[in-house]
Parts: C-alpha cells; sequence; structure tokens
C-alpha cells in the first residue's frame, strides 16, 4: 500500500515561486521608466526571469499542484476505506476559501473605496462580482479584461478551484490502468489549444494551466513505480547540473534563440509551454526523489518553514503593499528612481511576508487544524 508522504523539499519551492511572482510585480510598478543603467538592467533581468517570472512561477505552481493531489487522491484509494470525496473537498474549502474570500472582499471593496477617497481611480470593478466569487476569475478576464490590481493573482485560484472540482471526480473512481493513457491525452488538448489560440489572454484560460496541472498528475502516477523512482534516484549529479544550467540560459535567452531559429516565439508557445512543464516536473521529482541532488532545499529551513505558512497568503496579498507604495509615490509626485525600486520592492516584501505571517496566524492556522479532522 502507498503511505502518503510529506514532501518536505516542496516547501522551499513554493516560496520561491512565489519570489518569482512578486519580483515581476514588484518591477512592472517600481521600475524607474526612462533610466538606463547597465547594473541594474541586468540584475532586473536576473530578478524577472527575463521578463518571464510571473508566468514562470504560476505555471510552476500549477505543476506542483497537479502533482500533489494526484498524489493524496491515489494514495487515498489506496487505504481500506477507499477516496471519499467529500472529505476531500472539505479540505480542499477548508485550505483555500478562507483567505481567497478576504482576498476578494478587499479587492472589491476596501481598496476601491481607498482609492477614490483620495481621487485615484483603477479598472472598474462593474460585473466581475460573480465571476470572481464562483472563481470564473481567469474568463472574467477575457471577458472585461484585468481587474484592479489587488485582484490580479486570483484568476490562479480560480484554475486551481477548478482542478480541484474536477480532478477528484476522474482520478477517484477512474480505472487505475487508464490514468496513464488520460493524462498525455490531456497535455496533448493542452498543447493543441496553445497551438491554435491566438488570444492575447491565453495563459488565463484553463486549458493551458491543464498543460502543468497534468504534467504534474503524471509525475505521481510514475513515482509510483519503483523503477522510475530508481532511475531518479541515481541520476549523476553532474546531469542534474547539466540539466538546470541549460534550462536557466534557455530562460534568459529562449526569445533571442526563437529569433535566431528564424522561429515566431508567439507561434510556438506550445513548445515552450511543454518544456518547462517538462522542467518542472523534473525539478521535483529529482528534490523529491533524487539522491544525488546538488542542494536540497530543505536544508534552508527558515526559506522552508515560509514556504510551509506563508506562500499562499503572501502569493494572495502581495499586490497590497505593492500597490500602497505605487499610489503614494503617484499620489505624492515622487520619481522612481533605481534607489528607489530596492527600497520599495524590498518593503513591499517585507510587509507581504509581515501581513502573510498575521493571516496566517489568526485565519490560516486556526482552518488548517480544522482541516486534519477530515483527513484521509
Amino acid at each position: 500500500m502507498q503511505q502518503r508522504a510529506y514532501f518536505e523539499n516542496l516547501d522551499g519551492l513554493r516560496f520561491l515561486a512565489f519570489l518569482t511572482v512578486f519580483f515581476y510585480h514588484a518591477s512592472y510598478y517600481f521600475k524607474p521608466k526612462g533610466q538606463t543603467d547597465e547594473l541594474f538592467d541586468w540584475i532586473f533581468v536576473i530578478l524577472t526571469l527575463n521578463g518571464q517570472g510571473g508566468k514562470l512561477g504560476v505555471a510552476f505552481f500549477f505543476v506542483l499542484s497537479g502533482f500533489l493531489i494526484t498524489h493524496l487522491i491515489l494514495v487515498e484509494r489506496d487505504k481500506p476505506g477507499g477516496f471519499h470525496i467529500g472529505k476531500f473537498y472539505l479540505r480542499r474549502i477548508l485550505r483555500i476559501w478562507p483567505l481567497y474570500y478576504i482576498s476578494i472582499l478587499i479587492g472589491f471593496f476596501i481598496v476601491p473605496f481607498t482609492l477614490e477617497s483620495i481621487g485615484l481611480q483603477m479598472a472598474s470593478n462593474e460585473g466581475r462580482y460573480l465571476n470572481f466569487f464562483f472563481f470564473l476569475a481567469n474568463y472574467d478576464i477575457f471577458v472585461n479584461g484585468y481587474p484592479n490590481p489587488a485582484l490580479g493573482v486570483q484568476w490562479s485560484l480560480a484554475i486551481e478551484e477548478q482542478f480541484y472540482i474536477i480532478w477528484p471526480v476522474v482520478f477517484g473512481f477512474l480505472s487505475k490502468r487508464l490514468l496513464p493513457i488520460i493524462l498525455p491525452i490531456l497535455i496533448g488538448i493542452s498543447f493543441a489549444y496553445y497551438s491554435i489560440s491566438t488570444s492575447d489572454f491565453l495563459d488565463y484560460h484553463s486549458l493551458a494551466a491543464l498543460m502543468f496541472l497534468a504534467s504534474g498528475g503524471m509525475l505521481s502516477i510514475l513515482a509510483r513505480n519503483q523503477k522510475f523512482k530508481s532511475i531518479i534516484a541515481n541520476l549523476p549529479k553532474l546531469l542534474i547540473v547539466l540539466i538546470y544550467i541549460v534550462m536557466i540560459v534557455f530562460t534568459y535567452f529562449n526569445q533571442a534563440v526563437f529569433v535566431e531559429m528564424g522561429w515566431s516565439y508567439s507561434g510556438n508557445r506550445g513548445i515552450l509551454a511543454l518544456t518547462y512543464a517538462l522542467f518542472f516536473v523534473f525539478i521535483i521529482a529529482e528534490q523529491n526523489y533524487g539522491l544525488n541532488s546538488p542542494f536540497k532545499l530543505v536544508q534552508l529551513k527558515r526559506l522552508s518553514r515560509w514556504g510551509r505558512e506563508l506562500s499562499y497568503g503572501a502569493y494572495l496579498f502581495h499586490m497590497l503593499p505593492i500597490l500602497t507604495i505605487y499610489v503614494c509615490v503617484k499620489y505624492f509626485h515622487i520619481t522612481f528612481t533605481h534607489y528607489y525600486f530596492w527600497s520599495f520592492t524590498l518593503g513591499a516584501l517585507i510587509v507581504t511576508l509581515l501581513l502573510s505571517r498575521l493571516f496566517y496566524l489568526i485565519l490560516e492556522r486556526p482552518f488548517l487544524k480544522l482541516k486534519t479532522k477530515f483527513s484521509a
């Protein structure tokens, strides 16, 4: 019987994924316009993963969710009592809903009221309320465009919730022999969507996210095979390092590579998505099962703790301090400079961590304790 495992190295990965999203958003709002500084520009490219940090951070979260949720469902299926779909939904509700609904309450009412009181306005919330309430925020973007920044990350939570609704129905009761067939088909469907869609909002569609969710699920199924785990466990350290180097270089130079090859960057988004899905699968597999890993993130105790306790709240609420600083700068007519960029970014990160810690203590932790009562 498969035993439910705690993957301790994934906590640090959660926090690193959050940081990629945070630096992407901070750079968008705080980067000085019309000013050049070669050193700053290089550091800026590194921090934002060449402007792809937001997209890649969210994609990694999707792969991670696909892996963990599929693992939990399959492990529960192996137990004498079998898979209990009602308890599964209750656990997901207690984990996701409290902070999510607090975030949309702030985004829909507190932020607009505060901005209007000082004579500022942002994107209208008109016609969006039900979409966000019923976890359709990603489709709301297709209809109404981008929401105000305080509601700028909830679209990914909407996709996750859609995934949590459908995944247990399929993977909780379907024959296990069909799962290794279904998941590649789902990846293929997502690849086809990437190939034919011309929408500017492509990445916000559930079919786009399916590439990453299904890839994570496929890893969970492969990891139940001892031969596969043995292969990962015995990967040479040099090969692991080489894969990381190649993908890091690819991340910073992929656009230049596409231009050099004469390929359309936008026309090959399916190839890019699949490449990163496989890379993220490799990271999770290597960190969980590799015996020759150059470094295990669990060694960074504080980072792992922040990932375990703060990453969800930090992801949901990091736009609040970023937006607050941005509005204050605009209101008091302060000019963004390179010095202010570092000050504002560091300040926003510290406030984000403090805010997420507060939400963890007063809201998340009590619900997580209640969640254990519905454990498999």
